[in-house]
């Protein structure tokens, strides 16, 4: 008899223990909070961290930064409650969403992001430097039209060929730098939104396609391969990396440099100071869409309130940690040159993505490149 209690005892403890793991299990789930991180900017992920810590009302808070194969996986998606990443970046979006509400003055091309549970938090831009010393003797320090930007850089190329690297200098061994030009340049030169074909193109080309089967790819190619020509362009910029930029401004060796406001950031302000920034000139009359990458967050769940991110406060706080653009018309921007990116994005029809508008993954994007950066390695 004494041994039936003992085996019933035991028995019940083990349901109780069962039934104890399983709630517990259930406690953890939902009070844990998932936050997929991929190709953001450093700074950015290191401010939104502690934001989200002290502000999402969870028990634990858990990062996970994600590779491409992973970002592809739908079962690593379907683990996350929220992704931060660029805008338009492509992964398999889960079936079920959640519903976005906030009454944040956003900019006016991002106004509509929330239906697509996108949360903007950041804008980057691709931006034209330009060195004030040289300008202010040109005469002229800012630029309305593409024309009068190279005949600039024609004077650099006459009068400072012995002190500078090159008139134009740009990061096209970076991919991501490489097709935000593109990108850009596409959107200045041509008429009537013919960027978008390119986009398209590139999109939905397969590994044969050509640089020659789409005329508004060949035309922008064309156009950059003629500044490397004339010897605006550094005649070998298509191979230089993110380091390079280190030696080009602290030996005071640039000239105008085609770069993003991330990348102008992690300049000693020591040798960025002489510098100013603009928005590529069009080379046509017509309401502009810039290059302006936008970081933020695709959200799965509600367990979590994010709206906390597009209150002034914190949108203030964001840009001064990182130097990055607020992306509402109130919060207060890191310094001038943030607050006319916002400006200028205010004003903006569309925001460009760069890498993000053009390809699926990155397989694809290397691969188009290879074919650029052999089209600019080639003879004249």
């Amino acid at each position: 008899m004494k041994r039936k209690n003992i085996i019933i005892l035991v028995a019940c403890l083990l349901i109780c223990i069962t039934f104890s793991c399983i709630f517990l299990n259930m406690y953890t789930t939902k009070n844990t909070y998932h936050i997929g991180v991929y190709s953001v900017p450093e700074s950015l992920q290191k401010t939104l961290e502690p934001l989200l810590l002290d502000n999402i009302q969870l028990k634990k808070v858990i990062f996970h930064n994600l590779g491409e194969e992973e970002l592809l996986n739908p079962k690593t998606i379907k683990k996350l409650d929220a992704l931060f990443t660029q805008y338009n970046t492509s992964f398999p979006k889960p079936k079920k969403l959640a519903i976005l509400k906030s009454n944040a003055q956003l900019l006016p091309a991002l106004a509509n992001t929330n239906q697509e549970n996108f949360i903007p938090i950041s804008l980057d831009h691709f931006e034209v430097c330009i060195n004030t010393v040289y300008a202010q003797e040109y005469g002229q320090t800012e630029f309305t039209n593409l024309e009068s930007l190279l005949h600039f850089a024609s004077f650099l190329k006459e009068k400072y060929s012995s002190s500078i690297l090159a008139p134009i200098f740009c990061v096209g061994g970076d991919d991501e730098t490489l097709f935000q030009l593109i990108q850009g340049v596409a959107e200045a030169c041509l008429k009537d939104n013919q960027h978008t074909q390119i986009a398209n193109f590139l999109k939905n080309s397969t590994a044969n396609a050509k640089i020659e089967d789409n005329s508004q790819l060949m035309e922008v190619l064309t156009e950059i391969k003629t500044w490397q020509q004339k010897g605006l362009l550094h005649e070998r910029w298509y191979e230089t990396n993110k380091r390079d930029l280190d030696y080009l401004f602290s030996e005071r060796k640039a000239g105008i440099v085609l770069m993003p406001l991330s990348d102008h950031r992690q300049i000693s302000y020591k040798y960025i100071r002489q510098y100013t920034s603009q928005f590529i000139p069009s080379a046509t009359n017509k309401n502009r869409e810039l290059v302006l990458p936008t970081y933020g967050a695709y959200v799965f769940s509600t367990k979590a309130d994010f709206s906390f991110l597009l209150t002034n406060s914190i949108q203030g706080k964001i840009s001064q940690q990182t130097g990055l653009s607020p992306v509402t018309l109130q919060a207060e921007a890191n310094d001038i040159q943030s607050d006319d990116v916002r400006f200028w994005a205010a004003a903006s029809k569309a925001m460009l993505q760069g890498k993000a508008d053009l390809f699926e993954n990155n397989t694809e994007a290397s691969l188009w490149a290879k074919k650029i950066r052999d089209f600019f390695q080639a003879p004249y």
